[in-house]
């Protein structure tokens, strides 16, 4: 037996195979991924990667709060002349 065991009581050993036991039988939470689930998080991937290559390719387009600014005030400067 192994030396750890051998100086312990019978009693110490009883609360710790309690403990061991309790330990053993707790439910703890697990997680399986799938190959069908596999294949969804890849095509979630691709899809979200095709969504900001949209989202880049549609920036350049899109007009900004300066660029408005300075556009309207040459709109006004010609309207006033």
């Amino acid at each position: 037996m192994n030396s750890e065991y051998g100086t312990r009581s019978p009693s110490e050993l009883k609360e710790m195979a309690r403990r061991q036991m309790k330990k053993a039988t707790e439910v703890v939470p697990c997680v399986t991924v799938t190959e069908e689930h596999w294949k969804a998080m890849i095509e979630l991937q691709k899809t979200q990667v095709a969504l900001l290559e949209q989202i880049r390719d549609t920036l350049p387009s899109l007009a900004t709060k300066n660029g408005l600014t300075s556009l309207m005030d040459q709109q006004i400067d010609t309207l006033t002349r």
